[in-house]
This record gives structure tokens, sequence and C-alpha cells, in this order.
């Protein structure tokens, strides 16, 4: 189970995040490491990598934050994995071949 647990506000504008669609814990999270806006190579890549599900290949210089715009849409489905497989309704895991068949099994 992924926990997230905060216990004050950050206190900065993380808004740039919000185009996204990242999960919420993630966005809060980033502002708290202070990354408060993404990185050129984070705006170009996390939008076909969260929402077209789609493979990326991006070029970048060290410390442009390829890391993050990798790691940012596998964390991301991992939160919305445990939110559906914390419903009450969905108490069976079942192994699944792929993205599509799995959100199947749960819809």
């Amino acid at each position: 189970e992924i926990s997230v647990a905060y216990t004050e506000s950050i206190g900065v504008d993380i808004s740039a995040w919000d185009a996204f669609g990242l999960h919420e814990h993630l966005t809060q999270v980033l502002g708290a490491q202070g990354f408060h806006t993404p990185t050129p190579i984070q705006r170009a890549t996390l939008p076909a990598a969260l929402h077209g599900q789609r493979d990326v290949i991006g070029a970048a210089e060290t410390g442009s934050g390829k890391t993050l715009a990798f790691g940012l849409p596998i964390l991301h489905r991992l939160f919305l994995m445990n939110r559906l497989d914390s419903n009450p309704q969905s108490n069976q895991r079942k192994p699944h071949t792929g993205h599509r068949e799995w959100a199947e099994d749960r819809a």
C-alpha cells in the first residue's frame, strides 16, 4: 500500500504541474522538494507518457529533469492502481496482461 502524509501546507505555487493531471500527492511532494515548475523536457514528455500511454524518447543535458520525467508517470500509475485496488468492489487482485485489460476488469 502506498501512503503519503502531510502535516502542513507547503506554501508554494505548484499550479504549473496541474496541467498534467498528476496524482495530488505527487504534486505536493514535487512542491515540497522544490520542483515548483516542470522543466522543458518534462513539459514535452509528460503529456504523452501520462495520458497518451506512449513510449517516450527524450534527449537533454544532465540535470534537465529526464529522470523525473521518466519516473512521474510510473509513480502516478502506482497511485492510481493503489486507489483502484483498495476499492471494496474490487477486492480481488487478478493477474493482467496490459493496462487496458486491467482497467476493464475494474470498470
